[in-house]
């Protein structure tokens, strides 16, 4: 998905980057919107690895491994 359709909590990894992005439940929620804003000349694709935003690194490596996401975290 786009980075700018997230709207659920949960731990995704960043297409452009490898990097693991954390979304806890306190940055979206009625009324609230997620703070961070990343502009770029191409869209922002992300892979959403779990609903919890605290899963464990080694977990969140071998999930993004199942997707054949490129990490680097």
């Amino acid at each position: 998905m786009a980075f700018d359709a997230v709207c659920e909590p949960g731990a995704y990894v960043c297409h452009w980057s490898g990097h693991l992005m954390r979304i806890g439940p306190e940055a979206i929620g009625p009324g609230r919107f997620v703070i961070i804003v990343i502009v770029a000349c191409r869209s922002l694709m992300v892979t959403k690895i779990s609903d919890d935003p605290t899963i464990g690194l080694n977990a969140a490596r071998v999930r993004a491994a199942n997707h054949d996401l490129y990490v680097r975290f």
